[in-house]
């Protein structure tokens, strides 16, 4: 599954900044039964959105 998410920064300390990210999680099922989930995110797009990358 691919999604996309949007949201605002609270963290530490909040930039109040929006950002958008996206992610695909993969699922394996065996038999009827779940038997493992892959969950991936790009965290570095959210930094370089809200601007706490370093710069050169």
């Amino acid at each position: 599954m691919r999604w996309t998410n949007e949201g605002t920064h609270v963290g530490a300390p909040p930039t109040g900044g929006a950002f958008t990210i996206g992610g695909i999680d993969i699922y394996r099922v065996e038999n009827g039964l779940l038997r493992e989930h892959w969950h991936q995110l790009d965290q570095l797009s959210i930094l370089g959105q809200l601007g706490l990358l370093p710069t050169g």
